[in-house]
C-alpha cells in the first residue's frame, strides 16, 4: 500500500516540477596564482625568498547564481586559498637561508550564500564584514601598495641599530593596522560566520552591516560617482568587537574613513585613516595613509606613505614608504615591481634598524 500511495503522488510532484521556472543555476570557476621574488634586508640580515605574494593570494573559488522569481536571485560562494610558508606576510630572515618550512595548504576564504533582491543583498556564512576592504580604496591599477602595508613583510622584526640584536615582539605586523574589517587586534582574519545585509544603490550610495558569531558587528557607507572626466569612490565605518580574544579587549570600537579619486587623465590619489579605541587600559590606536599614481592603458606607477602609532604598545610608531609599478601584459596577467621600507620609532628609545623589502610578482587569473 505504502507502494502505491508513493505513485498515487508522482504526477502532482511532476506537475509542481513542470511549474518551476527553467531558470538553471549558472556556475563559474575562478582563480589565480600569484607569486614573486622577494629580496629581504632588515639592517643586518638579508635573503633571497620565493613565494605567495599575500597582497592578493593564490586561490581557487566556485561561485554562482540562479533565480528564483523575476526579481529574486540566490547567489553562493566557495573558495579556497592555496598559500605556502614563504608567504610576503609570514617570511622571515631567521635563519636568512632556510627553506620554505612547511607545505602548502588550503584555507577556507569564503563559505557563503545570498539573496538578491529589490531589497538589497543579504549574505550568510564565513565571509567579509561591512567595512572589509574599506580604508584599502584605490583607482591606481598598482595592486601591491595598498593601506593593508604588513602583508609585505608582517612577520619581519625590527634590530637595534648599535647591537644588531632582534627586538622581541616588535615585527613589522605587531605595529601596524589598517583598521578596518574584524582583524583589528591582530587576530585569525577577516572572514568569520556571520550575517552581513547591503541596501540598494541609491544614486551611488550604498549602506550595508554586518554581525558575526559571538556578537563582532560593523557598519559601512559607500559613495561611488562617475562622469567623464572623474571616478570617485569613498565611504566611512563604525566597527565594534565584542568577542575578541586579546584579553581585556572586549567591546573595542573603531571607525575609519577612506576616498579614491581619478581622472581620465590618469593621475590618480586616495587616502585613508582610522582609530582605535580599546577597553583594556586606555590605549588607543590609529594609522593615516596617502597613495599617488599614474595610470596609463597598460601600466601603472604609484607611490604611497603611511604611518600608525599606539597599534601594540603606547608610545609605538611604525612608518611605511612604498614604490610600486604595474604592467598588464595581457587579458589576466600582469607583472609588478614593489619596494617598501618599514622604520620604527619604538617606546624604549631603542635605535632600529630599517626593514626593506623588493618584490617582483606575476598573477595570472582564469
Amino acid at each position: 500500500m505504502r507502494h502505491h500511495a508513493i505513485l498515487s503522488l508522482t504526477p502532482s510532484l511532476m506537475g509542481l516540477v513542470l511549474a518551476t521556472p527553467a531558470w538553471a543555476l549558472e556556475v563559474d570557476l575562478y582563480g589565480q596564482v600569484n607569486k614573486g621574488l622577494m629580496f629581504l634586508d632588515d639592517g643586518v640580515q638579508q635573503a633571497w625568498r620565493v613565494g605567495d605574494n599575500d597582497m592578493s593570494g593564490s586561490r581557487v573559488g566556485f561561485r554562482g547564481q540562479q533565480r528564483l522569481s523575476a526579481t529574486v536571485t540566490a547567489s553562493v560562494l566557495l573558495e579556497v586559498e592555496l598559500q605556502d610558508a614563504d608567504t610576503t606576510n609570514l617570511v622571515t630572515l631567521t635563519p636568512p637561508d632556510a627553506a620554505s618550512p612547511a607545505a602548502a595548504s588550503l584555507v577556507e576564504r569564503h563559505a557563503r550564500v545570498g539573496l538578491n533582491g529589490p531589497w538589497g543583498n543579504l549574505f550568510i556564512g564565513r565571509t567579509t564584514g561591512a567595512t572589509d576592504g574599506l580604508t584599502e580604496m584605490d583607482l591606481s591599477d598598482v595592486d601591491n601598495l595598498t593601506s593593508d602595508v604588513e602583508k609585505l613583510g608582517d612577520a619581519l622584526t625590527f634590530r637595534h641599530a648599535n647591537t644588531g640584536a632582534a627586538i622581541g615582539g616588535e615585527t613589522v605586523g605587531a605595529n601596524w593596522s589598517n583598521i578596518d574589517g574584524f582583524n583589528l587586534l591582530g587576530e585569525s582574519n577577516d572572514r568569520r560566520n556571520l550575517v552581513r545585509y547591503e541596501t540598494p544603490t541609491w544614486q551611488g550610495w550604498q549602506a550595508s552591516a554586518a554581525v558575526a558569531n559571538g556578537g563582532d558587528a560593523d557598519l559601512a557607507l559607500r559613495y561611488t560617482y562617475k562622469n567623464d572626466h572623474w571616478q570617485w569612490r569613498s565611504g566611512v565605518g563604525y566597527i565594534n568587537l565584542n568577542n575578541t580574544t586579546i584579553p581585556g579587549a572586549d567591546n573595542t570600537t573603531a571607525w575609519n574613513a577612506a576616498v579614491a579619486l581619478r581622472h581620465a587623465s590618469g593621475w590618480n590619489g586616495s587616502a585613508s585613516l582610522g582609530a582605535i579605541d580599546r577597553d583594556n587600559g586606555g590605549l588607543e590606536g590609529g594609522f593615516y595613509y596617502l597613495k599617488a599614481g599614474y595610470a596609463g592603458q597598460a601600466w601603472a606607477v604609484a607611490a604611497d606613505y603611511g604611518q600608525a602609532q599606539d597599534i601594540s604598545t603606547l608610545g609605538n610608531e611604525l612608518t611605511s614608504l612604498g614604490l610600486g609599478a604595474q604592467r598588464e601584459l595581457a587579458k589576466g596577467i600582469s607583472a609588478a615591481l614593489t619596494f617598501r621600507q618599514f622604520d620604527a620609532d619604538l617606546a624604549t628609545g631603542a635605535p632600529t634598524e630599517a626593514i626593506r623589502l623588493w618584490l617582483l610578482s606575476t598573477a595570472i587569473k582564469f
